[in-house]
């Protein structure tokens, strides 16, 4: 059974938590879900686990979460217990929430923050977020690249989303930002003066709008996965995978993982969908292309057709260009709306 065709992920998880014993970790989880026949991703679980912890940083800065009664409160690292308002109190962070130590945690259960701050001391510098990406398929393949993405953003000092994040602005930065979607590790010799310079020189407004996009990204594949059947593409596109189950990062190795992959209902044809997420523009339609690639050598049959759909906020010229000169590729521009409506009228 499918976890999110019929209940959202923290309701298992509340359910989860009430039938477990009263002090449980992230495994406990995992095994409950799978004892049950519940397809969940176990970094998913992970990630939400942290979202619905009143005492965790990832619930107070949660766009919907924090908005509502934790499920959760952290007794100790990986480890839960439900939420109780009489015992627990308000939710907020421990006088003592730090980043913790990699003593506490074996080496698949690293936070993945400390997991970046690895992949940054092996790989070559400057790096690419793709070539972090690449790091974390072949060690912890369960970590989602959504995950990993906003984790750099809020890692490099000379980023807003650092700026405002709760636990890591209050530390060194870990990661510097050299160019758009390139990094390099951390040095405070040669860094710092310009940390400063940022606090100092950026404008509320300008961090307050990079952090709303840094969020919209975050959460745009799982949006995208949870509500699939509502999106309007201008096709009739179902999710794809080799063993039947809706399923979104798509292992394409060695060209990488396709955020969906899908078949057209209506052609036959199977389509490559992928989020852009800050990506230059002709690295996204690189990538795109060469999953393309991929899946007519692998997949596809000699006479079936492999297109592209590129999902973007704000299209730039140099995007639509490169696509107008690869047909098998459209972009679709992905709105955000929000409509309020007066339900009691007391005229």
């Amino acid at each position: 059974m499918e976890a999110g065709a019929q209940e959202p992920i923290w309701r298992l998880i509340e359910r989860s938590a009430n039938e477990l014993a009263a002090s449980f970790t992230s495994a406990d989880i995992i095994a409950w879900c799978e004892q049950n026949d519940l397809d969940v991703a176990p970094a998913t679980l992970r990630a939400h686990m942290s979202a619905l912890a009143g005492n965790s940083p990832t619930y107070l800065v949660h766009p919907t979460f924090s908005r509502r009664p934790p499920v959760l409160w952290r007794v100790g690292r990986g480890t839960y217990e439900p939420y109780d308002a009489m015992v627990h109190g308000e939710p907020g962070l421990d006088e003592d929430e730090g980043l913790g130590t990699d003593e506490e945690f074996d080496e698949d259960q690293l936070p993945v923050w400390r997991m970046i701050e690895r992949a940054a001391g092996e790989l070559p510098s400057p790096f690419t977020v793709q070539s972090v990406l690449d790091w974390f398929a072949q060690r912890h393949p369960d970590v989602l690249p959504t995950t990993i993405r906003a984790h750099m953003s809020a890692m490099a000092g000379n980023s807003p989303a650092y700026l405002v994040h709760p636990i890591f602005s209050r530390r060194p930065p870990i990661l510097w930002r050299v160019s758009r979607g390139t990094y390099e590790p951390y040095d405070p010799r040669r860094h710092s003066g310009v940390t400063a310079a940022l606090h100092v020189a950026a404008e509320p407004e300008d961090a307050v709008d990079a952090v709303q996009e840094f969020v919209l990204e975050q959460y745009l594949e799982e949006f995208l996965f949870s509500n699939w059947d509502r999106i309007a593409f201008g096709r009739r596109l179902e999710l794809w995978s080799p063993d039947d189950r809706r399923s979104r990062q798509f292992d394409a190795s060695p060209a990488g993982r396709i955020d969906f992959l899908c078949g057209d209902l209506d052609t036959d044809a199977i389509v490559v969908v992928e989020l852009k997420r800050g990506t230059p523009s002709d690295a996204v339609i690189g990538q795109t292309m060469r999953y393309m690639g991929w899946i007519r050598r692998e997949i596809a049959r000699p006479d079936q057709r492999v297109e592209g759909i590129i999902v973007v906020g704000e299209p730039d010229d140099k995007l639509l260009l490169a696509a107008s000169a690869t047909p098998a590729i459209r972009i679709v521009r992905y709105h955000i709306d929000l409509a309020l409506e007066v339900v009691d009228d007391w005229s």
